[in-house]
């Protein structure tokens, strides 16, 4: 059976939106909106991706420690390694193991870019280094260490010596002396106590005097001889005050010096000796003495200075001594030498004894020496001029006691031919004189001794000594004006002037005109004369009126180029050919022309004329320094280099492009299947 048809509902008609996204065929507008829909997803994909790598916080890539130590001396003298923690991330972070754990705990907070110190001290330099392990958040850990070495530990850091202690002056107790009763003489001495200062707390004044007796008594006495010491500090005073017949006192005084008085009659007040003041001394007893008072007046005898007889020639001598109150006489014969030597008390003086002292001896006999024979001493001096000589011959000896001199004879030959025999005595001299006529020759003069020359000459006879001067003109040669001449007669003994002028020369060249040439002897006396003319005046006339005109040149002026290398050409320089110009390059002559310059250099060059027919214009420049380098930057290309993004971030981000153009594709591929679906 059929059942009865339910009634067919009717289907809504679509809304217009509706039907414009989704139906079957919509057409254009529902193809763009799924394009640009597509695109929007894999852009928020992309960029989600990078923000995500972004969003990380910047310490999770540079979390770092950074550990350094300054080393220092304490204030209790040891040696302080202060240690610095620097945290260089923007986040805090807790230290999670350290080498030192004493110096820096587990645990140790570090706030952002916050640096911590730590201290420790050492008895002397070491090397040590610090190990930290640093966590941040995200997970983020580092292992980071620093170092000091013992080179860091300059310098001491040892405590200072102990102060030392005050010095102190020297006391009394330092002082110490020495004394001699036979000479009054002696030395002070100051130690130097450890601990100080050299310097007597209180100065000594020392006075070393000694006094003569003026009769045969004690009383009264004459001043003598005075030294004064001032002793201030540390060290050895020797004094002394010599004795001659009288007292000898060594005063002391601690204030000033003890002033003694011209004379002394008797003991006085103001006498305080060196003695009274207690010091340490190894001669115990008073610091004075008296001689017995019978030296007044005693005079004794001493014996005279002998010289006796050595040897022939000589006598012996007798001097006798110079002794206050003695007279002595002196009885002495030299030839035999025997001599007596008497003495006597002089007036106001008295001898030990016997009031005549007589000392006597003998100094040897006189004995004549034989003659010593001084052999002679020939010498010659021939004086010549022209004509005339005169030879002089002598035998020196200069007379001494116990010698004699010899003579000698002497030979004189004129031109190898014997003219005189001399004998010359011991001590004088002789002269002959020679004249020889006007021969125009020469004679050799000759002295001999015994077959040996002694001194010779050559004397000219031909005295006469002819001048000469000519002038010659100006000439042309090959077109070459050549200067004009004057000959003059050379000679050694004249003396040839032109205008003035000394001329060493046959020819001398001169100008057109007037010229004054003179001659004389170059040495008057010498027995030359002059034969001939003595002064010339000459006219030098000029070269012919035919001679060629000469060759004039224009100046010239040099002229070069160049140009440096290049990247596509080498480099060069150009000498300009010029007429007249020499080029010199680096030293060396080289043509005009172009000269290739293939690497870096410096030439120089030098531009000068090929003769002094040419000349340069004024101002015109003659050398060149010419400096070449190598071209720069060619072949090479420039490089461009992504900046900016480091660690992980570059890395997202390259992530996040490669979502990106994979959006791309999607969008592109669904597109075209859609395109081919419709």
């Amino acid at each position: 059976m059929s059942l009865p048809r339910r009634p067919r509902l009717l289907t809504p008609a679509r809304s217009h939106t509706r039907s414009l996204f989704f139906a079957p065929h919509a057409g254009f507008l529902r193809h763009r909106l799924t394009a640009v829909l597509s695109a929007l997803t894999t852009a928020f994909l992309a960029v989600g991706l990078v923000a995500v790598g972004v969003a990380a916080p910047a310490s999770a890539v540079a979390a770092k420690n950074t550990i350094t130590a300054v080393v220092s001396c304490s204030s209790d003298y040891h040696w302080t390694v202060t240690w610095s923690v620097q945290n260089t991330s923007s986040a805090s972070e807790t230290i999670s193991a350290s080498s030192d754990t004493a110096l820096v705990p587990v645990g140790t907070a570090i706030g952002a870019g916050e640096t911590k110190t730590f201290t420790e001290t050492f008895s002397g330099p070491v090397d040590k280094t610090l190990i930290l392990d640093g966590e941040w958040p995200y997970s983020v850990k580092s292992h980071d260490q620093g170092s000091i070495t013992t080179g860091q530990f300059t310098g001491t850091c040892a405590a200072p010596p102990p102060p030392p202690p005050t010095a102190t002056c020297v006391p009394d107790s330092a002082i110490s002396y020495t004394y001699s009763t036979a000479t009054n003489s002696g030395a002070v001495t100051v130690a130097k106590p450890a601990n100080s200062t050299g310097v007597l707390c209180t100065p000594l004044y020392v006075t070393a005097t000694s006094w003569k007796f003026t009769q045969n008594a004690v009383w009264p006495q004459t001043l003598d001889q005075v030294q004064k010491l001032a002793i201030t500090a540390s060290g050895t005073y020797p004094y002394s005050a010599a004795l001659a017949c009288g007292q000898g006192d060594i005063y002391a005084s601690r204030g000033s010096f003890v002033e003694p008085t011209s004379t002394l009659a008797g003991s006085q007040a103001w006498e305080t000796f060196l003695s009274g003041y207690g010091f340490a001394t190894s001669t115990p007893g008073n610091s004075y003495t008296v001689q017995p008072y019978d030296c007044y007046g005693l005079a004794t005898p001493v014996a005279p200075s002998v010289t006796s007889v050595t040897a022939c020639g000589t006598y012996g001598t007798v001097t006798a001594a110079m002794t206050t109150g003695v007279v002595y006489v002196v009885t002495f014969d030299k030839t035999t030498g025997a001599y007596t030597v008497t003495a006597t008390p002089a007036a106001g003086y008295h001898f030990t004894g016997y009031q005549t002292v007589t000392f006597t001896g003998n100094t040897g006999t006189y004995t004549e020496c034989p003659p010593v024979v001084v052999p002679p001493t020939p010498r010659t001096n021939i004086v010549a001029v022209c004509g005339v000589a005169d030879v002089h011959i002598s035998n020196d000896f200069t007379p001494a006691e116990h010698t004699i001199g010899q003579d000698f004879t002497a030979q004189i030959f004129v031109d190898g031919q014997l003219k005189d025999t001399v004998l010359v005595a011991s001590g004088s001299s002789t002269s002959n004189h020679y004249t020889f006529v006007n021969d125009s020759g020469e004679h050799l003069i000759e002295v001999k001794v015994n077959g040996g020359l002694i001194g010779s000459t050559t004397v000219e006879s031909a005295c006469a000594l002819v001048t000469a001067a000519d002038p010659t003109a100006q000439t042309c040669v090959d077109n070459q004006l050549v200067d004009g001449q004057i000959f003059v007669a050379l000679n050694d003994h004249i003396v040839y002037r032109i205008d003035g002028t000394v001329v060493t020369t046959s020819y001398t060249s001169v100008t057109t005109g007037t010229h004054d040439v003179t001659a004389e002897l170059v040495d008057p006396n010498a027995g030359y004369t002059l034969q001939g003319e003595a002064h010339w005046t000459f006219v030098v006339p000029g070269a012919p009126t035919d001679c060629g005109q000469l060759v004039t040149h224009p100046l010239v002026t040099p002229t070069l180029s160049s140009s440096n290398q290049s990247c596509s050409a080498q480099g060069f320089y150009t000498l300009d050919a010029v007429e007249g110009v020499v080029w010199t390059v680096n030293g060396t002559i080289v043509p005009a022309g172009t000269y290739a310059v293939t690497s870096a250099k410096t030439v120089e060059v030098l531009a000068s004329t090929v003769s002094s027919d040419f000349g340069f214009e004024q101002d015109a420049q003659t050398d060149w320094t010419l400096t070449f380098t190598d071209p720069a930057n060619c072949g090479q290309l420039n490089t461009l280099a992504f900046t900016g993004a480091g660690g992980d971030t570059g890395g997202m981000l390259i992530v996040g492009l490669l979502f990106l153009l994979a959006g791309a594709g999607v969008y592109t591929v669904g597109r075209v299947k859609r395109a081919r679906a419709e």
